[in-house]
């Protein structure tokens, strides 16, 4: 795997870079094992990504080798960058959306991919105002909100977009989508459908 990263896009002295040119880090322990299992997800589900996905990724991939060469040089990062927890947290949601197909994700994987106690990604969440399972519930829900209004998605069931964005249970799905956005999918389907055809129609 080789991930290229032009120098001017590091705020680290150029002096600094050329310490660590060839020098090999340990992916097991501290920041440098965050941005491995970056990288592993990176490449492991790069064709799922959009144009704004990627964008984002960068600058989150650019943070995290910066906070991994510092750390290697003991040297102290510019007040304007990511802290080291923020920039857990931003692996740890991009980890999440990445692996919201997988019916397993829950705390206790979510905390051993990324070397931490479940209790202290608990109180992550916390300090974000929500919980992991709420955080989990609320992107699978806005994925499959997002496939159900895709007229290219039309004919595939329900159950199945359900199901690949990690749903086990079709009437569990039914109901939490309609408390969350007050219609079943059935419906909203529907409408967007309706109102997609429409829009095609007046354009024509």
């Amino acid at each position: 795997m080789v991930v290229q990263i032009p120098r001017t896009s590091l705020q680290l002295r150029s002096n600094d870079i050329n310490r660590i040119v060839s020098v090999p880090f340990s992916a097991r322990t501290g920041v440098a094992a965050v941005l491995w299992n970056h990288l592993v997800q990176l490449m492991r589900h790069a064709h799922e990504y959009t144009t704004v996905d990627e964008l984002g990724l960068a600058r989150v991939t650019v943070d995290l080798v910066e906070a991994a060469c510092a750390h290697r040089l003991h040297v102290h990062m510019p007040q304007s960058l990511l802290s080291g927890k923020q920039a857990l947290i931003t692996e740890i949601l991009g980890f999440i959306q990445q692996s919201l197909g997988n019916p397993e994700l829950c705390p206790e994987s979510i905390a051993a991919a990324h070397q931490i106690s479940t209790r202290y990604l608990h109180k992550l969440f916390q300090e974000k105002g929500t919980t992991v399972a709420s955080w989990i519930r609320h992107r699978r829900l806005e994925q499959c909100r997002h496939d159900l209004a895709n007229p290219q998605l039309g004919t595939r069931p329900i159950y199945a977009i359900a199901m690949h964005w990690g749903f086990t249970d079709g009437a569990h799905f039914s109901r939490i989508f309609r408390a969350t956005y007050g219609t079943p999918p059935k419906d909203y389907r529907n409408n967007m459908l309706k109102s997609a055809a429409h829009r095609m129609h007046a354009d024509r």
